[in-house]
């Protein structure tokens, strides 16, 4: 719940800090010693904000408590893990079960099959309280025994910041009194109205299992009953075209059409919002533009199938534009690649690919001079132009389909 927290501060414009994880769990000097870290890569133009911006955020937690409907999604996915696990119960590798063996032995872990592990979490569902957690929270977050390791560059001017400065950052951030958190309200559907319904054309046997169906939009639609997974479903949506057909002073844009596109989320949902959403379901959907050809691949239990289907018609009726997190998603990215060059390892590669690509614009590396080049409007232009017509892309389904 609080990575969620600091996920959605992340994903806002001009973020205090460039990413954000807590963990509970084994000291990363000694796994016989539990402690709760931070983990953050601060901003290097301001490093002391972004330690004070990510122990505010944990200090909220503390303090504050969660919500009700933060420890309701946490259950559903809790939920949800243990179900898919179970389901796959036949299916589990010997890897798996090694690691088990391996964890109980160095560590005393317990090790439960599936089916005791989906009873366990089950039991816990149904018995903790909001109280409950609130009240572990409080006492597993404590200002006592403190240790900061903070890493950086040696080069580019990078100023590290004192131990006395950072001592004080924390103890005041840890001292200040914060607003509790407001968890917005989501709607019940993704789809508000649905759309109208199309017509089957034409159902044939296809090659090696397929059958093939036409749809009333000029879909092709090829698809095949299997069981090798227990429960799921796998959707891969194709058209040519891609990257080729644009021109190089379109290249910085296409790099980021995909990442854009799910970061500004969809139709009325911001993506933080949209993951919410689809708490507890197992789906995942998400577009493409490669270099000749665009689509969407996605994969679904068969209780959510409904869901991978809703998500896939809005990707390509209803993509959505947020400039605010368009810009924290470009300045995380100046922020990541602020010290590419340093490596001389990098320097190497990029001349080597330069040289046997006869610097070939659409293969060149992303670097920070690119992204002053990059464009939303230019990326929601190409997206659109490339998804306008269902009746150009094939679909192939398979899985455990009835």
């Amino acid at each position: 719940m609080l990575n969620d927290r600091l996920q959605e501060i992340v994903e806002k414009a001009n973020s205090p800090f460039v990413s954000g994880s807590v963990n509970d769990g084994p000291f990363f000097v000694a796994d016989t010693k539990d402690a709760f870290s931070i983990d953050a890569m601060c901003r290097p133009e301001n490093v002391l904000q972004s330690i004070a911006a990510v122990v505010g955020e944990v200090e909220r937690a503390r303090k504050g408590g969660f919500t009700q409907t933060e420890l309701n999604r946490a259950k559903a996915e809790q939920l949800r893990y243990a179900r898919d696990g179970y389901e796959d119960r036949d299916k589990r590798r010997n890897s798996e079960i090694v690691d088990e063996c391996v964890q109980n032995f160095t560590g005393n872990s317990p090790m439960l099959s599936p089916g005791d592990e989906l009873k366990l979490v089950e039991q816990l569902d149904s018995t903790i309280s909001l109280r409950d957690i609130n009240a572990a929270t409080a006492d597993i977050i404590t200002d006592s025994n403190q240790v900061v390791t903070l890493y950086g560059p040696t080069e580019n001017g990078f100023r590290m910041p004192s131990q006395e400065d950072i001592e004080k950052t924390i103890l005041k951030a840890q001292a200040a009194q914060y607003t509790p958190y407001e968890d917005k309200a989501l709607p019940t559907a993704l789809i508000a109205h649905s759309p109208k319904a199309g017509k089957i054309v034409k159902e044939e046997k296809s090659d090696y299992g397929y059958t093939h169906i036409t749809l009333s939009n000029g879909m092709n639609v090829y698809v095949k009953s299997t069981d090798f997974e227990a429960d799921e479903i796998d959707l891969k949506i194709f058209s040519p075209g891609g990257c080729s057909l644009y021109p190089g002073a379109y290249v910085p844009s296409l790099s980021f059409v995909a990442s854009a596109i799910n970061a500004c989320g969809l139709a009325d949902f911001d993506a933080r919002s949209l993951e919410k959403m689809l708490t507890g379901k197992t789906v995942n959907v998400a577009p493409y533009v490669e270099d000749e050809e665009e689509g969407i691949t996605g994969s679904s239990s068969k209780a959510d199938i409904k869901t991978l289907f809703e998500l896939t018609y809005l990707y390509f009726t209803a993509p959505r534009r947020d400039d605010e997190a368009f810009q924290s998603m470009m300045d995380r990215q100046r922020s990541f690649l602020k010290n590419r060059d340093a490596s001389p390892m990098v320097a190497y590669s990029d001349s080597l690919k330069a040289i046997i690509y006869g610097h070939n614009p659409r293969l060149a590396p992303i670097t920070v001079s690119t992204l002053d080049k990059v464009s939303l409007d230019r990326i929601l232009q190409i997206y659109k132009e490339r998804f306008a017509d269902a009746a150009d892309f094939d679909v192939i389904l398979t899985g455990n389909i009835d």
